[in-house]
C-alpha cells in the first residue's frame, strides 16, 4: 500500500428509503497526505442528477448537473469524480477524522448511499537508529530505534534481510532496541529499523563497522628462491580493519617501517631472522612473525664468482 495516496472503497446500497442503511468501513490517513474515498459505481452514460458528501453531519460538497458548491475550508483540498461519485481529500489533519456520508442521486432510479470512517494518525517522523563502532570480540552492541511513538511497530533489517531473534540477537522494548551479542567482522552491515503505524511507514537506517585484527602476518618473499647479488623483497600481509601498520626487525635491530622490506644488493649479511609485526592502533593488538633466510653454496657461474642460492624457511610465531 502507498502511504501518499489511500484508497478505499464504499460499500453503496441501493434503497427507497432516503439513506438506507449506512455501511461504515474504517480506514486510516496520514496527517499532510491524501486519501480517496473511492465508490464501486461504475461510470454510466446518464451523469448523476446529483452527488452529495458530508463528515458528520456537516457539509462538504454538491454537485449537480449545473452547479457545484463546495465548502469554503475544503476548496482547495477536495476533487469529485461526478462519473462515479468518488472524493479526494488531500492534505489530511487530525480534524478530518469523522464519518463520511455520500449520497447519490441518479437520473433515474434510486437513491444511493454509502459511509466510511477515516481516522487521520500523526506522519511517522524518520527514525533516528544509532550503532556505535565496534571491535570483533565486543561481547554486545546496542542499536536504538527512536521515532518519538513507542506504539508503532519496528522491524530490523540488515542487508535488507528481517531479523529474528536467536542466540546472538535480542529484541527489547517492543523493538526499539536491537542487541546483537558475540559481536565478530562479519556483522559489518546497514542496519534498517523499519517504523510503520496503520497508515504510514518510515525506515532509519546506520552502518555498523566492526573493527578487527590484525591477523597472524604471512611473509612473501620474491624472488624465491633468492640469488647473492640480487634483489630481493619481502612483503608482509595481515588481515585488519582498519589497515595495520607494519613493522620490521632484523635480528632485533630496527628496520625501515612499512609492509615491504628490501634487500637493494643480497649477501651473506643478510641471512638470518626478521620479524615483521602488524599493529592496530583502535583494537589494540599487535601481532608478530618471523621469517628466517639460510642460505647453502652451490657452484660459481664463473671463475671467480660464488652464487648463494637462499631457501626459505618459514618459522611463524604469535
Amino acid at each position: 500500500m502507498n502511504p501518499n495516496f489511500i484508497r478505499i472503497s464504499l460499500l453503496l446500497l441501493t434503497t427507497d428509503l432516503c439513506f438506507g442503511n449506512i455501511i461504515d468501513v474504517r480506514v486510516y490517513g496520514t496527517h499532510g497526505k491524501n486519501t480517496t474515498f473511492t465508490t464501486t459505481i461504475k461510470p454510466t452514460s446518464d451523469p448523476f442528477f446529483s452527488v452529495s458528501w458530508a463528515v458528520n453531519g456537516s457539509f462538504i460538497i454538491t454537485s449537480t448537473i449545473s452547479n457545484t458548491i463546495v465548502e469554503p475550508k475544503y476548496a482547495d483540498r477536495t476533487t469529485l469524480f461526478r462519473e462515479t461519485g468518488s472524493l479526494e481529500l488531500r492534505n489530511l489533519t487530525n480534524e478530518d477524522s469523522g464519518e463520511y456520508t455520500v449520497t447519490i442521486i441518479p437520473a433515474s432510479g434510486h437513491l444511493i448511499s454509502g459511509a466510511a470512517v477515516l481516522e487521520v494518525q500523526s506522519k511517522i517522523p524518520t527514525p533516528t537508529v544509532t550503532c556505535p563502532p565496534s571491535t570483533e570480540g565486543m561481547s554486545e552492541v546496542t542499536f536504538l530505534c527512536d521515532d518519538g511513538d513507542t506504539s508503532n511497530a519496528k522491524q530490523w533489517t540488515r542487508d535488507d534481510q528481517p531479523l529474528l531473534p536467536s542466540d546472538r540477537i535480542a529484541f527489547l522494548e517492543n523493538n526499539r532496541i536491537l542487541m546483537l551479542k558475540g559481536v565478530n567482522r562479519t556483522d559489518t552491515a546497514e542496519y534498517r529499523c523499519n517504523v510503520s503505524n496503520l497508515s504510514d511507514h518510515e525506515v532509519g537506517t546506520c552502518q555498523l563497522t566492526v573493527y578487527y585484527g590484525p591477523d597472524t602476518p604471512t611473509v612473501q618473499q620474491h624472488p624465491n628462491p633468492a640469488v647473492e647479488e640480487e634483489r630481493l623483497t619481502l612483503s608482509c600481509a595481515s588481515d585488519s580493519l582498519p589497515p595495520a601498520a607494519f613493522t620490521w626487525e632484523f635480528q632485533r635491530r630496527p628496520l625501515v617501517p612499512g609492509p615491504q622490506h628490501v634487500i637493494a644488493e643480497l649477501d651473506e649479511d643478510h641471512l638470518g631472522n626478521y620479524t615483521c609485526t602488524a599493529r592496530n592502533d583502535l583494537t589494540g593488538l599487535v601481532v608478530s612473525t618471523v621469517h628466517t633466510l639460510n642460505g647453502s653454496g652451490v657452484p660459481a657461474s664463473g671463475p671467480m664468482s660464488l652464487i648463494m642460492v637462499l631457501t626459505l624457511v618459514g618459522l611463524f610465531q604469535q
